[in-house]
């Protein structure tokens, strides 16, 4: 349910990250990506929040994390028994954080290896999605089913 007393509770965001500079690495670069998702959002009336630009965060509703490559940090046993490990992107964190205290709808990207840098991080996407966040992407669509959830595992796995 969408917190109403923020202002951008019906609106999505839309991720975009750029792993290197090296062009024969790097297709998708992030004037593409965002004109893709924005192109996705009017195509099916995702209001993307526009308004909304925080210094260090997003601009106009866009997230633009850059030089952001696979890398896996470890996981850190707390003294209660359970496990954490930290999130290297600092936006991605940020977008985390926002999306779970339902600042906002939804966020729209171009595809699973864009917002999901590695296993952890594709974790915490599919648990958001379970918590009911909606994660749209441009490039493929995942059936809300426990087949469309083993086929985010496969990705996960296949794509670092």
């Amino acid at each position: 349910m969408p917190k109403k007393d923020h202002p951008f509770s019906d609106q999505y965001l839309v991720y975009t990250r750029k792993s290197t500079d090296d062009s024969d690495n790097q297709k998708n670069s992030i004037p593409y990506q965002t004109g893709e998702g924005l192109r996705f959002g009017d195509k099916n009336n995702l209001p993307v929040a526009k308004n909304c630009s925080v210094e260090g965060f997003c601009e106009e509703g866009v997230i633009t994390e850059k030089h952001t490559a696979f890398k896996n940090s470890g996981l850190i046993r707390k003294a209660d028994g359970s496990f954490s490990y930290d999130i290297e992107r600092p936006k991605f964190k940020l977008m985390v954080d926002a999306l779970m205290k339902k600042e906002f709808k939804g966020v729209i990207c171009l595809c699973w290896d864009r917002i999901s840098r590695n296993d952890q991080d594709g974790m915490v996407i599919k648990a958001l999605i379970a918590q009911g966040v909606d994660v749209q992407f441009v490039q493929t669509m995942y059936e809300k089913t426990s087949s469309g959830a083993l086929i985010m595992v496969w990705q996960i796995k296949t794509t670092h």
